[in-house]
C-alpha cells in the first residue's frame, strides 16, 4: 500500500521524474493502478524492468522477502535504486548487494519512513537534550517494541 499512497504519487509530481512502468502481479492492484494511474505501463515480470536500458532508476516496494533478490538483480544491471526496508533478510544477501552498489558506483538509498520528518527530528532532539541534561534523573531502560519483537 505504501507505494500506491506514498511513492507513487510523489514521484508522479516530481517535475524530475519519468515514471514509465510498474512491475505488479496482484490482480486487484493491476486493476487499481489501470484505473487510477492510466499513463503506466503494468509489467507482470520485473526483468523486463531490470532489462530495459532506457529504465535509469528503480524503486522497489515489493513483499519484503522479494527485496534482496530484485535489489542485487537491479543493481547488477546498474540501476539507480530506492529500495524499502528490509534491504536483505540475511547478512548475506546484503553484504552481496552492498559489494555490487560500490563496485558499480550506484546510487543506493534504503527508506526509512518518517527518518526526515521534522517532528521526529525535533523530538530526537529533545529527547537527547534531556538525557544529556539529567534533569530527569538517569536514564536506567529503554524498551522498544514493535508488531513482533521486545527490544
Amino acid at each position: 500500500m505504501i507505494a500506491q499512497v506514498c511513492h507513487l504519487p510523489f514521484y508522479l509530481s516530481d517535475q524530475r521524474c519519468n515514471v514509465v512502468s510498474i512491475y505488479e502481479t496482484r490482480n486487484s492492484l493491476v486493476n487499481y493502478f489501470n484505473n487510477n494511474f492510466r499513463n503506466l505501463k503494468i509489467i507482470n515480470n520485473y526483468k523486463n524492468i531490470i532489462d530495459d536500458s532506457d529504465i535509469d532508476a528503480v524503486i522497489i516496494c515489493m513483499p519484503r522477502e522479494t527485496n534482496s533478490l530484485f535489489g542485487y538483480e537491479a543493481v547488477i544491471a546498474k540501476k539507480a535504486i530506492h529500495i524499502e526496508k528490509p534491504m536483505a533478510y540475511s547478512l548475506e544477501d546484503a553484504i552481496k548487494i552492498h559489494d555490487q552498489v560500490v563496485k558499480n558506483n550506484i546510487k543506493f538509498g534504503i527508506g526509512y519512513m518518517k527518518r526526515h520528518d521534522p517532528g521526529l527530528i525535533k523530538a530526537k532532539n529533545i529527547f537527547h537534550e534531556t538525557i544529556k541534561s539529567k534533569v530527569c534523573g538517569t536514564l536506567e531502560k529503554i524498551i522498544f517494541y514493535n508488531n513482533y519483537n521486545k527490544y
